[in-house]
């Protein structure tokens, strides 16, 4: 094995300062709101995904950063849980563990659609909601037909066909 150079060594220490600088600016900085036990799982690890990407974390930084957004109970289980060492094993445990079937949870999704109505809300308030209920849904290949998707959308408005 051979000697590292000194631009090498130096090398090492800048991504070292680099990677205690980012726990450090981590630690008074919130990517996400805190997960709670009446929240889809799945749906928020998949918010809290997205922005860490949108931040360039790694996924050791994603493991790093994760309990302090859970619950101690849940946060306690997984950090006790030395078989999950990567960040795809981590978020398929908590949604093994922590999620509820896909079918159900197209059918609350529904539920909570059909039970949404437009009321005072301006139309485009109306419409992010309504987007953003049908982001809960499991996966993208188990949307609703666009014919219901109309359906309940027009009948949440209390006015014909607007979608």
């Amino acid at each position: 094995m051979s000697t590292p150079t000194p631009t090498d060594q130096l090398a090492d220490v800048l991504e070292r300062i680099v990677t205690q600088n980012s726990y450090a600016a981590f630690q008074n900085m919130r990517l996400i709101y805190k997960y709670d036990l009446s929240m889809n799982i799945e749906h928020w690890l998949r918010l809290f995904d997205a922005k860490a990407d949108r931040l360039f974390l790694g996924d050791q930084m994603k493991m790093d950063q994760l309990p302090s957004y859970l619950p101690i109970n849940i946060a306690q289980w997984l950090l006790s849980n030395d078989s999950l060492r990567t960040w795809k094993d981590m978020k398929k445990a908590l949604i093994d563990t922590f999620g509820i079937p896909q079918a159900h949870q197209k059918q609350l999704v529904k539920n909570k659609l059909e039970g949404f109505n437009q009321g005072a809300l301006p139309s485009r308030q109306f419409k992010a909601l309504f987007e953003s209920i049908l982001q809960e849904l499991p996966s993208p290949e188990s949307t609703f037909s666009r014919e219901i998707l109309r359906s309940i959308y027009s009948d949440s408005q209390n006015c014909p066909n607007v979608l």
